[in-house]
C-alpha cells in the first residue's frame, strides 16, 4: 500500500504516542441496540453463543447472533447493566440484528430499542488511555478488565464508559448521546490525549483480528471460522439458535478455512477485495477483505478467511497476479473477561 510521506510521518508519530500515551479517535459509530425488560438476558442467550445469563451487572463479553445452521449474522459486544443491555456492532448493521430478534419475540418481556441514531463512541486507546478514563469513571477503572463498564456523566452527559482492549492494545470507549460529541472530543484532548487518525485504529483492528460482519466474515460463515472462540462461544451454556451444528463442529475438532491476518511489506499490497490469496505454489486460499498500512510495523496488514492450509502462524503466501510475498498471523485475542 503506497502511503503519502505527509501521512507516513503524521502516522508514526501518532503511533509513537500510542505507545507511550493515549490516542483518541473521532466519534464512530458502531449499531447500538438497548435490550430491556426482565427477561432480557434469557431472550439474548437463546440466540447468540456465548453465556449471556451469567453476565453479572458491570460485565460484558463477545459473542456472535448465528442463525439456524450455526453461521454468522453478526459479531456482538454484550454489555449488562442493572436494567438494561446494550449490544453493539458492526456500523450500518443494527436494522438487520433488531429485526432478527423481533422476529423471535412473542411473549417475553423485552423491548428492543435502537439507539444508533442518538449515541456516538469515542475511542481512546494506548498506554495512559487508562489514566484519562480513570478521572471521570472513577478509581480502579483504569484496570478494568475487557469488557468491564460502567455508567457515568461527563460534562453533563450520561455516557457509558467501557473498557474494550483491541488485541494487545488497551482502549476504552466512551458512548455518548451524539450531540455531546464534539463537546467530549475537546474534554479528553485537554484531559491529554492526542488526537488519533481513523486509519491507525484500522490498522490495529486487522492486526488484532477483528472483524467486521458484512465484510471479512458473513452468513457463508460458521461461528469457529470468525477464529474468536475463546472469547466470543460458551460450549456449556445449554441450547440455542445454531448451536447444533457448532458443538458438532467442535466435537470434529476443526473448521477447514479460518479468518487470518496477513501482512506484506511490499508496497503494492492489495486493497481489500481485489486480490486472491494463494500458497506459494499458486493455489486459491482465500481473499483479502480488508487492509492497513500500520505504523508501527511499516508493512500493510489484511484480513482473510483462509484455507486452513496456509492458516497457520507465519506460513508464506503469495498475494495477486504479481505474487506480493506475505505472512500469515494468528488473530491477537484480548483476554476472556
Amino acid at each position: 500500500m503506497n502511503v503519502p510521506l505527509e501521512l507516513h510521518d503524521r502516522l508514526q508519530a501518532e503511533y509513537k504516542a500510542l505507545n507511550r500515551g493515549a490516542l483518541l479517535f473521532p466519534p464512530a459509530d458502531p449499531f447500538w441496540i438497548e435490550l430491556t425488560g426482565r427477561d432480557r438476558a434469557s431472550f439474548l442467550h437463546n440466540f447468540c453463543t456465548n453465556d449471556i445469563k451469567k453476565l453479572a451487572a458491570g460485565s460484558g463479553c463477545e459473542a456472535f447472533l448465528t442463525n439456524i445452521k450455526g453461521r454468522i449474522l453478526e459479531h456482538l459486544f454484550v454489555f449488562a447493566g442493572d436494567s438494561a443491555l446494550w449490544i453493539s456492532g458492526t456500523p450500518g448493521r443494527e436494522a438487520t440484528v433488531a429485526e432478527h430478534l423481533k422476529r423471535y419475540l412473542i411473549t417475553e418481556d423485552v423491548e428492543i430499542h435502537r439507539r444508533s441514531h442518538d449515541w456516538t463512541t469515542l475511542r481512546l486507546a494506548g498506554a495512559k488511555a487508562g489514566s484519562i478514563v480513570e478521572r471521570h469513571a472513577g478509581q480502579g477503572s483504569s484496570e478494568w478488565k475487557n469488557l468491564q463498564h460502567a455508567r457515568g456523566v461527563v460534562e453533563g452527559a450520561d455516557v457509558l464508559i467501557a473498557r474494550q482492549d483491541i488485541g494487545a492494545v488497551p482502549s476504552w470507549i466512551v458512548v455518548a448521546p451524539k450531540d455531546h460529541a464534539e463537546q467530549l472530543h475537546e474534554v479528553f484532548l485537554r484531559d491529554g490525549a492526542q488526537a488519533g487518525d481513523p486509519g491507525i485504529w484500522d490498522a490495529l483492528r486487522i492486526q488484532a483480528g477483528w472483524p467486521l460482519c458484512g465484510v471479512d466474515i458473513t452468513e457463508d460463515n460458521l461461528a469457529q471460522e470468525a477464529r474468536r472462540t475463546p472469547v466470543a462461544i460458551s460450549f456449556t451454556k445449554g441450547c440455542y439458535l445454531g448451536q447444533e451444528p457448532i458443538a458438532r463442529l467442535d466435537a470434529l475438532g476443526h473448521v477447514n478455512r479460518e479468518l487470518c491476518v496477513v501482512e506484506t511489506r511490499d508496497s503494492g499490497a492489495p486493497h481489500p477485495g481485489s486480490l486472491d490469496v494463494t500458497d506459494e505454489s499458486g493455489v486459491p486460499m482465500g481473499l483479502i477483505t480488508s487492509t492497513a498500512w500500520h505504523p508501527g510495523t511499516q508493512s500493510s496488514w489484511g484480513l482473510a478467511v483462509l484455507k486452513t492450509a496456509v492458516s497457520r502462524e507465519g506460513t508464506a503466501v503469495r498475494i495477486g497476479k504479481d505474487g506480493v510475498p506475505g505472512l500469515v498471523h494468528a488473530p491477537v485475542l484480548p483476554p476472556a473477561p
